[in-house]
């Protein structure tokens, strides 16, 4: 039997599990994302706490095991954090329903699993927030595309623009839908650059 936790910041939930009971698996999804026992015997939750391996030979001989644990029936139990630095991100939890303590050849097997765990957890952390970040460019590209494409006018107000960057962009609609940002439309929009607080040129255009 073996199922694993994740960290969802302060909390802890159930991710995978196999071979445990219903009962089991139901208690832990019922209770969706929790803290940490400081004070629990189990051994998912002594692994977290101590940053370390923790194996329990006989659940039978910690007291108050069997009532923090419904419907597990572990005997022999092996928890192995994942650990990212010194930082705990999650666990592994494996178990026997009888009496059988598994082997050093084994726990450090399961610690090589949990290394590999991390880096792909950590791969996957990095895919996406670089998918993200592209996604991000992309979309501003895409605006820059359509402002540069378009056909401008400008209109100075007070002084030059030529001084400095713009500030913010502002896009009004001359249409009846002023609040609408949207450069999808074929209805002529309004660029106002705005320097430091104020309003120093403006743009009409034809959007298309």
């Amino acid at each position: 039997m073996a199922h694993t936790f994740r960290r969802e910041g302060d909390l802890w939930r159930l991710a995978a599990s196999f071979g445990f009971s219903p009962e089991y698996v139901g208690y832990w999804q019922g209770l969706g994302a929790v803290l940490c026992d400081a004070e629990s015997p189990l051994v998912g939750w002594r692994c977290v706490r101590e940053a370390r391996p923790v194996h329990v030979h006989d659940t039978l001989t910690i007291p108050g095991y069997p009532e923090a644990a419904p419907g597990s029936r572990a005997r022999t139990v092996l928890g192995v954090p994942l650990l990212r630095g010194s930082e705990v991100i999650g666990n592994f939890v494996l178990a026997r329903t009888r009496v059988e303590p598994f082997t050093e050849r084994q726990i450090e097997l399961v610690r090589t699993f949990a290394d590999q765990a991390v880096i792909a957890i950590e791969n996957t952390r990095l895919i996406t927030e670089t998918r993200e970040a592209l996604e991000q460019q992309t979309a501003t590209a895409e605006v820059l595309q359509v402002i540069n494409s378009s056909q401008c006018s400008m209109r100075y107000w007070k002084r030059g623009i030529g001084c400095a960057a713009p500030r913010e962009v502002l896009w009004r609609s001359t249409t009846a839908n002023p609040s609408a940002p949207s450069l999808s439309t074929a209805t002529p929009k309004r660029l106002r650059w705005r320097y430091a607080g104020h309003t120093e040129a403006t743009s009409s255009f034809n959007a298309s």
